[in-house]
């Protein structure tokens, strides 16, 4: 739009862009993670407009550009945790269980105690919870 004096078609062009904007669905596929990640730091509160399995994907991509091979398990049946992290200077893993939460909700220690029974179970070092809820004792 060319800044000076405002011309109807120039509200139309707007109108155009603000429907493709809104017809963003943060849970296609298609959407490159990079580009979900970029705004959910803008705007989180968009993390529960995304699927579980979304959520998963999207933590996983974090951890690896923080330099860990992730492999992400089956999204039913997955044993209590979502993702395994291979720490690739070491070899040492690391269980994620991923929880994207809707509004208002809390996580409570229950998930806490759950993902420490199975990381006993599996036999692994070290357990993490990525959540998208506030965290209570």
């Amino acid at each position: 739009m060319a800044r000076g004096k405002l011309h109807d078609s120039d509200y139309d062009e707007e109108e155009t862009w603000i429907g493709i904007l809104k017809s963003l669905n943060a849970s296609d596929g298609e959407l490159a993670l990079k580009e979900l990640g970029v705004h959910l730091r803008r705007q989180f509160s968009d993390a529960r407009l995304i699927t579980p399995r979304r959520f998963e994907e999207l933590v996983g991509d974090v951890y690896r550009n923080l330099g860990f091979s992730v492999r992400i398990t089956a999204q039913t049946h997955d044993g209590g945790f979502d993702l395994v992290l291979v720490e690739r200077s070491t070899g040492e893993q690391t269980l994620v269980e991923c929880k994207r939460y809707t509004n208002g909700a809390m996580v409570g220690v229950d998930l806490v105690r759950q993902l420490i029974g199975v990381q006993l179970l599996q036999d692994i070092p070290r357990a993490n919870a990525a959540v998208s809820a506030m965290v209570v004792n």
